[in-house]
């Protein structure tokens, strides 16, 4: 009546599709609840478990909550900057910092300089002010 295998009947009456409830299995329900004469919807729905909830149910979205916070980084950071440079130009008395040259070593230089290959290099001089 039902048209549906024998070995699957066998396999829904011993409980082998009660933690598979997937198309297959609610057909199966289906189909035996109507030739049984019982409500198919109703006895599908007792075949689902009730939906578990989740431990952090009450939390917003994790992907939400990441991108308030680096919004608010990122205008934390904005501000900072607003503040640090004001205070750069709010301080008149303050001579601005020398300028720095940066003077890198060349060590092969040196060496041929060291052992008389290479003249020696005129030192810097100070700019004058």
């Amino acid at each position: 009546m039902t048209r549906i295998p024998q070995r699957s009947l066998e396999r829904l009456e011993s409980g082998a599709f009660d933690r598979q409830p997937d198309g297959f299995a609610r057909g199966f329900v289906r189909t035996v609840a109507a030739a049984i004469g019982l409500d198919p919807d109703d006895t599908v729905a007792r075949m689902l478990e009730e939906p578990v909830a989740s431990p952090l149910a009450g939390w917003p979205d994790p992907r939400r909550l990441f991108a308030v916070l680096g919004c608010l980084l990122v205008l934390l950071c904005v501000v900072l900057l607003i503040v640090w440079g004001s205070e750069e130009a709010a301080a008149p008395g303050k001579a601005p910092a020398p300028e720095r040259v940066l003077v890198r070593r060349d060590a092969v230089r040196a060496l041929a300089v060291e052992r008389g290959l290479w003249p020696p290099k005129p030192a810097l001089q100070a700019p004058a002010r």
